[in-house]
């Protein structure tokens, strides 16, 4: 079981053999064989197990783990398992467990919770954790300073690597990794850091002022984490200070931070981008369904949108039946089309590869592409239409409009996420259903309004 268990940690899962004991020695109140069977999981392999149980086997599970178990469960878990098992441990208990963790972990469980349950958490903590919990909460959501932690090894330039080690060694509050030390000046302000590997190589005797790189990429304690997550991608950061608004250091964000800003964001472009606002598989279904209505709506009222564009062409179907059959392959393509311009353009924005500067070139590239491919299936639509319908009239209606409808479609890919973009909104929320009905749209009323002028 073991061989099997560690088999499938390679490759971030749990198996379904394993699933299946748990599941057994759950139905079987077997304590014994659970905590044998969960020692073998870290806290990150234990939030998998969670997420792919029922919510009755979760509440399960919890209550023979938990007098035992690791607080940085909490921060494994999916937003389902996690409100299932938060209710689940009393207010005191989460207010002896919060300490364990280090300070950026704490503070996302705490984010996690209701609102009446941080209130009352905020009562039960000591007052210096209250006091950082409140200091956070008064920097914007989606802010650095909301990620950080403030645990920091930060050291005045004077002393020497061997004083630098001395105080690690004595001191207590202090991060549990941590791969840089920053320099300070007496403002607490950071003028060099010095990597630990450069600790280790050079002797104890020497400055840190000696050796520190003053090379600092400071990140503000409100800057937005996607502002964040390009800094540590374009510098290749292993960690940076984070500052308040004197440039004094009150924290520091590490690569671990950012891997999870950067998922976070990459899942939340892909499922927005499609209309969908809850990744969570193992969500309620009703809540589910809650989440997906928005996106849906807004392909539903384009039905009714492109049922009355019919309405307004139905002598042109009635003479041309081939229309109506045809019409799909328009609105497809462009909408196709459209939907790969668009993902990469949200993706261009989000990595600062797309901005004012290159925005008209990257239309008219676009546009050029857009032209190329509409060109070619055209080309193969007319020798269809002319094999299939022996019609030359359809064909040039049809190769007309699928050309002019994809190009409409790569203007639209790139300029609407770049207006929702410029207006200070997201441009990856509900941008995909609303390019798709704008692409039917215009795909149906060129293809009808083309064919009523050439009658």
């Amino acid at each position: 079981m073991t061989e099997k268990l560690i088999e499938d940690e390679k490759q971030g899962v749990i198996s379904d053999d394993f699933l299946a004991d748990i599941k057994e020695a759950l139905a079987d109140n077997d304590g014994d064989h659970i905590a044998q069977l969960t020692d073998l999981l870290v806290p990150a392999d234990m939030g998998l197990l969670f997420d792919r149980l029922t919510n009755e086997n979760r509440i399960k599970l919890f209550s023979f783990i938990e007098k035992t178990f690791d607080p940085e469960l909490l921060t494994n878990l999916s937003p389902s398992a996690f409100k299932s098992i938060v209710s689940h441990i009393s207010i005191r208990r989460l207010a002896s467990l919060l300490p364990e963790l280090d300070s950026d972990d704490a503070f996302y469980v705490f984010e996690e919770l209701d609102e009446q349950q941080q209130r009352r958490l905020l009562k039960s903590i000591p007052a210096e954790n209250r006091s950082n919990f409140e200091k956070i909460l008064t920097y914007p959501e989606d802010s650095a300073a909301r990620i950080m932690q403030q645990e920091v090894v930060i050291a005045p330039s004077f002393w020497t690597i061997e004083a630098l080690i001395r105080f690690v060694q004595e001191s207590e509050n202090l991060p549990e990794n941590f791969y840089e030390v920053y320099v300070v000046n007496p403002r607490h302000q950071p003028i060099g850091r010095v990597s630990v590997n450069l600790l280790i190589r050079h002797e104890g005797k020497k400055k840190l002022a000696d050796i520190m790189d003053k090379d600092v990429r400071a990140i503000p304690a409100s800057e937005n984490q996607e502002e964040v997550a390009y800094a540590f991608r374009h510098y290749d950061l292993v960690s940076a200070p984070v500052v308040d608004e004197a440039n004094r250091i009150i924290g520091m964000i590490t690569s671990d931070d950012v891997v999870d800003v950067i998922d976070e964001e990459a899942q939340k472009e892909i499922t927005q981008i499609t209309g969908i606002s809850h990744s969570d598989l193992s969500a309620p279904v009703l809540l589910m369904s809650y989440h997906r209505m928005a996106g849906l709506m807004v392909t539903f009222v384009n039905s009714f949108i492109v049922i009355f564009v019919l309405s307004q062409f139905e002598n042109v179907i009635k003479t041309k039946a081939g229309l109506a059959a045809l019409l799909p392959i328009v609105s497809g393509m462009s909408g196709a089309s459209g939907t790969q311009i668009l993902a990469l353009t949200v993706r261009a924005l989000a990595t600062k590869m797309l901005s004012p500067a290159n925005t008209f070139k990257t239309v008219t590239r676009e546009l050029l592409i857009s032209s190329i491919n509409g060109i070619v299936f055209s080309l193969i639509l007319m020798a269809f239409i002319i094999l299939w319908y022996n019609d030359l009239f359809l064909g040039l209606v049809l190769i007309v409009s699928l050309t002019f409808t994809m190009l409409w479609a790569a203007f639209s890919g790139v300029v609407l996420p770049i207006v929702v973009d410029r207006l200070g909104l997201d441009p990856a929320i509900n941008t995909g259903p609303l390019l798709s009905a704008l692409t039917d749209v215009i795909g149906f009323l060129s293809v009808l309004a083309l064919a009523t002028a050439m009658l």
